[in-house]
């Protein structure tokens, strides 16, 4: 027997049908008799069937659906570089506003019955993977930014994620090695996709890289 959603309590469902069928049945066997006896019988069914058909819309029977998730690997792979620890004055700062976005996107993959995210974090290389409860400790305190490295030894592990998140600021030191890197995890089979976190308004890690004086100076 499917089991039932019904749009309006039960016992309410139950006086709009029985109610109108109690009258029908009155109506149609006591009083006046406009038509032959067998002929009342037919019209009665047909209307106490049109009140069936009524309830069992009102009840809304449904049937439960089992749907099977698919084996889906999914890895936040998280900037811990020093830059990360940059943020406007009195705010936040970038590392927890990634924790954040991991946070919301790991809930909302639970709501969906997806298996939760694999948080691993990176700055010169590739680091242990930890937990959600570790990241709250953990501090952006990286010497470099070195996302190539850390891909490939993710592709080095042999079975890689099927899809990698990563969450940066962005300011990527081996950017030369970088295609390669995303061209042998594709070749795997993972899916590689980023959001950055920070901005920089004014820039707090600008430097000048070069300064050319005039070659004539003339006084006055």
């Amino acid at each position: 027997m499917p089991a039932i959603d019904p749009a309006f309590p039960r016992p309410l469902i139950a006086v709009l049908v029985l109610l109108p069928a109690l009258w029908l049945l009155y109506r149609a066997f006591s009083g006046r008799k406009p038509m032959p006896r067998w002929l009342n019988v037919p019209i009665v069914i047909l209307r106490l069937a049109v009140l069936g058909l009524i309830a069992v819309i009102l009840l809304n029977p449904v049937e439960p659906v089992a749907r099977q998730v698919p084996d889906f690997s999914t890895l936040f792979l998280v900037d811990r570089s020093a830059s990360m620890e940059l943020g406007p004055d009195g705010g936040s700062t970038r590392f927890p506003e990634a924790r954040g976005w991991m946070d919301e996107n790991t809930s909302l993959l639970k709501q969906a019955s997806i298996r939760p995210p694999l948080v691993a974090t990176f700055s010169s290389g590739l680091d242990e993977p930890v937990n959600s409860a570790a990241m709250e400790t953990l501090r952006a305190d990286g010497a470099a930014t070195n996302l190539a490295a850390a891909l490939n030894a993710l592709a080095a592990a042999g079975s890689p994620p099927d899809h990698i998140h990563v969450i940066s600021d962005g300011c990527i030191h081996d950017r030369a090695d970088l295609s390669k890197a995303i061209g042998r995890l594709r070749s795997t089979g993972s899916t590689i996709s980023t959001h950055t976190v920070g901005g920089d308004y004014p820039p707090r890690n600008a430097w000048i890289s070069r300064g050319d004086a005039p070659r004539i100076v003339r006084p006055g």
